[in-house]
């Protein structure tokens, strides 16, 4: 009696680490596929950033180039009062002399 007891309890003992092992398999299952999940989000998350790195990186060219432009036509346009008034100053010297 006394194996037969011994061998119901070792079955039981068997039967309840067969399902502690099943439950932490299927576990490990979800926590794989989570895992997935979230590596899955990670990479869609870094192309998005390095998308939106890549037009920062764009429109602030584009500004800088905007801005040289306007500092351009700033000094051109400075150089030409310079001229005009340079010319305004020999006429007026001209017109006295004559």
């Amino acid at each position: 009696m006394r194996v037969k007891a011994k061998y119901e309890a070792l079955k039981e003992e068997y039967t309840t680490y067969s399902r502690v092992l099943h439950e932490t398999e299927d576990a490990l299952q979800r926590v794989n596929v989570e895992r997935t999940h979230c590596t899955n989000e990670l990479n869609e998350v870094m192309r998005d950033i390095e998308l939106q790195y890549r037009e920062k990186i764009r429109l602030e060219d584009e500004i800088m180039e905007k801005i040289r432009t306007q500092l351009t036509a700033d000094k051109a346009a400075q150089y030409s009062a310079k001229i005009v008034r340079r010319l305004r100053e020999r006429t007026k010297d001209l017109e006295t002399q004559v």
